[in-house]
């Protein structure tokens, strides 16, 4: 119900948003401030911000790769590619006996017995387990470049763009990145949520980044100790 028009989150926080972003890779826009943007709605258009929008992206990705039918309310909210946009009094009604037969289904299929690549499973650990303390040690340079009080030197804003983009300049560890980063939710839904640590836009995404590397040495130690075991 974000993207919903008239919505109380559209009309009374959207509408002020002025974010500020800190990280250089599309893959971590969706981690700090990045302006709003327009996107096409299901009767117009709809202001997003770019977290709402890499959820979008996910969908449009995912829906044109399956045969079922999906529907889209017509609320004035994101399109998204590959639905049937309805009205809400014209959305199909579920047909009880499909669903039951859904149901048989899936619990047949959860009955096979499928032969696990171990190996696979194996060499994904040893990935992580080495880039994570790669990640580690640069996410450690960057929290030395950002003070707790988040008033970075001006010298410093070129490091840390530096350090950030050496986290992806690796496509394995660039992996890596993602599923660590994933494991820390509460951290990026708190960033996210405008939360000011400071009246200065500026410091307060400075302090959230500063918040996030921290998390994600952290991340990157419960991963190490959790997965030696495992091995």
């Amino acid at each position: 119900m974000i993207h919903f028009k008239g919505s109380f989150f559209e009309t009374n926080f959207l509408n002020f948003c002025n974010y500020f972003n800190t990280a250089e890779s599309m893959a971590y826009y969706y981690l700090t401030h990045t302006p709003l943007k327009m996107i096409d709605a299901t009767n117009g258009k709809v202001f997003t911000d770019q977290k709402m929008y890499l959820f979008k992206k996910w969908f449009d990705r995912e829906i044109p790769l399956t045969n079922a039918k999906v529907y889209l309310p017509d609320c004035g909210g994101a399109l998204l590619e590959g639905v049937n946009v309805l009205s809400i009094d014209q959305l199909p009604q579920p047909d009880k006996e499909k669903k039951i037969e859904f149901i048989e289904n899936i619990n047949k299929i959860l009955k096979i017995k499928k032969n696990v690549k171990w190996d696979n499973i194996n060499n994904k650990i040893n990935l992580i387990l080495k880039y994570s303390k790669d990640i580690k040690k640069i996410s450690q340079k960057i929290i030395t470049l950002i003070p707790e009080n988040g008033e970075v030197k001006h010298d410093n804003h070129k490091k840390i763009d530096e350090l950030e983009k050496n986290l992806f300049d690796d496509n394995n560890r660039a992996e890596v990145v993602r599923t660590i980063s994933a494991s820390a939710q509460d951290i990026l839904l708190s960033i996210m949520e405008n939360i000011k640590y400071n009246d200065n836009k500026i410091i307060s995404a400075w302090i959230k980044t500063r918040i996030l590397y921290d998390s994600i040495i952290k991340l990157c130690d419960f991963y190490d100790k959790c997965l030696q075991k495992i091995l």
